[in-house]
């Protein structure tokens, strides 16, 4: 009897044991390109010339820049400008060339003085406060009140505060007298720092104060995400958030917890989505008037921030399920397991009595060590110290490897580009450097599991620089480089399986074998 094997496009799948996959998916492979039905070479990558001072990068689209750095940032770009937080600092913003700190933005922290002045038409009591206006026209939120009784006098204001540097200017508002709310009474220079009030209460301007909540964000603020013109932020279990469309202001009051310390945010549909170590939470909303929080009934944490993905409508992150890392995606009604594990490629792969050289070299070193992800032309990239995991959306959420240890990715002008060990890389060009590839096929058990076959010999359909590793139940029986070989004789087993490895280009179109079910 024959067997044909002549469809290899049905990815990774290391959730179930390698004998039950199908016959056109694999348990491992790496760097082959099989979308089209046929195992492919990919195209290699190609180092460009760009200059890089950090591991992690982000292409700012509105300014065509790569910003690149060795700071765990959490990048954002919004109406222009590029938002950026992490653990250790304070928000900041950038527009290109100048970075802003948007701890700049607080409150003035000294109280005016306010007193009767010369006679004049202010009569009642009265409250004054101030704010800052700062370089970038954002406006503090206001300074603590002062009461001052005055009959009939104007009011003498001066200014002993200290302001911050991009500060020039300080807006003056009262409240009281014949007005119920703070209206501005003047805008002052920075330098200022005395003015005289006499402004009759019918007479002061209709502009109110409304930089209640323009705090600054919080300082060491992490996993800073956007949605619908919301920034938000975490902060040890407590998850901050802007006021909408003003991502420079934030209340101290705008903040949602949760039980356990957060381990990552992601953007899903209209809500966010927070990660514990172990559960899930649904935030949705965007101020504290529509703001909620629902558990959602997983009992999948987050194992690194980093590793947090919007793609295609859907989150993907890295889990851990019975000890075991696994990558987890959820669609905003279901959390689904992707990968079984990121991490055991030993003996499911080819068997603990397979040859030395291949499971030392490429698998027994595999030690997992997360470092970042990427989505991309819809794709989800796992990135750690040994391997790339790559879950391609495009390929019907097939699941591949690659052997690059990349820091980082994004898209530039359309292109795929990442860093590695300091130098960057487009991904794929189009030129004629091609991987290697290493691709095994599932345990094929012709009849039953437990059934001893008789296999004879092996025929291949293929191009390019190519070898077939013949294995039987998991042992290595011979290695291939032309079309047809006939196995030695004895050869017997419960199953077979194919390890296909290439060097340069190469296409397999086909792998066959003879074979006899003994009684």
């Amino acid at each position: 009897m024959t067997r044909e094997i002549a469809l290899f496009n049905g990815g990774v799948n290391n959730l179930i044991d390698a004998h039950l996959i199908a016959d056109n998916e694999s348990p491992i492979s790496i760097n082959a390109d099989f979308q089209s039905g046929s195992l492919k070479s990919q195209r290699s990558k190609r180092e460009t010339t760009t200059t890089i001072s950090g591991k992690y990068g982000f292409y700012y689209k509105e300014q065509n820049q790569l910003i690149t750095t060795d700071e765990d940032r959490f990048f954002v770009e919004f109406g222009g400008f590029l938002y950026w937080s992490n653990s250790a600092g304070i928000m900041k913003r950038y527009d290109g060339t100048t970075t802003s700190d948007l701890g700049n933005h607080a409150a003035p922290t000294t109280a005016l003085g306010a007193a009767a002045g010369s006679p004049g038409l202010l009569n009642g009591t009265y409250w004054y406060t101030y704010t800052y206006v700062h370089d970038d026209l954002f406006e503090s939120p206001p300074a603590g009140y002062v009461k001052v009784t005055l009959t009939d006098t104007e009011a003498n204001i001066t200014f002993s505060d200290s302001p911050p540097g991009t500060a020039t200017q300080r807006k003056l508002y009262r409240s009281g007298g014949l007005n119920p709310s703070f209206n501005l009474v003047a805008t002052i220079p920075i330098a200022t720092t005395a003015y005289t009030d006499s402004i009759y209460d019918f007479f002061i301007s209709r502009e109110e104060l409304t930089t209640h909540l323009h705090d600054a964000p919080p300082a060491n603020l992490d996993m800073l995400v956007q949605q619908n013109g919301t920034f938000f932020g975490a902060l040890g279990n407590k998850v901050y958030f802007s006021l909408e469309g003003q991502p420079e202001y934030w209340s101290a009051y705008n903040f949602v917890p949760v039980p356990q310390t957060i381990t990552g945010l992601g953007v899903i549909g209209n809500g966010i989505v927070i990660f514990t170590a172990d559960s899930m939470y649904l935030l949705s909303g965007s101020n504290m008037s529509n703001i909620s929080l629902n558990k959602l009934p997983y009992n999948y944490g987050c194992k690194d921030k980093r590793s947090v993905q919007n793609l295609a409508g859907r989150l993907i992150w890295l889990s851990t399920i019975d000890d075991n890392d696994a990558i987890l995606s959820f669609d905003g009604a279901n959390a689904v397991v992707l990968t079984k594990t990121a991490t055991n490629f030993n003996a499911p792969v080819i068997g603990e009595s397979c040859f030395d050289d291949y499971s030392t070299e490429v698998y027994s070193t595999f030690n997992y060590d997360f470092k970042n992800s990427a989505a991309v032309h819809n794709k989800y990239y796992l990135f750690t110290n040994g391997r790339t995991i790559i879950i391609d959306f495009q390929d019907n959420g097939k699941i591949k490897y690659a052997t690059d240890t990349i820091d980082s990715a994004y898209l530039k002008q359309g292109s795929f580009f990442t860093i590695e060990g300091g130098k960057e890389y487009e991904y794929y060009p189009d030129y004629s450097n091609y991987r290697s590839i290493s691709y095994r096929t599932k345990q094929f058990h012709d009849g039953t599991f437990t059934q001893t076959k008789a296999y004879r010999v092996v025929r291949v359909n293929a191009t390019g620089n190519y070898q077939v590793i013949v294995l039987v139940d998991d042992k290595e029986i011979i290695t291939t480089i032309t079309d047809k070989i006939y196995l030695p004789q004895g050869t017997v087993g419960k199953h077979i399986s194919f390890l296909i490895k290439t060097t340069e280009f190469a296409k397999v179109k086909a792998v066959a074998y003879d074979y006899e079910v003994l009684k």
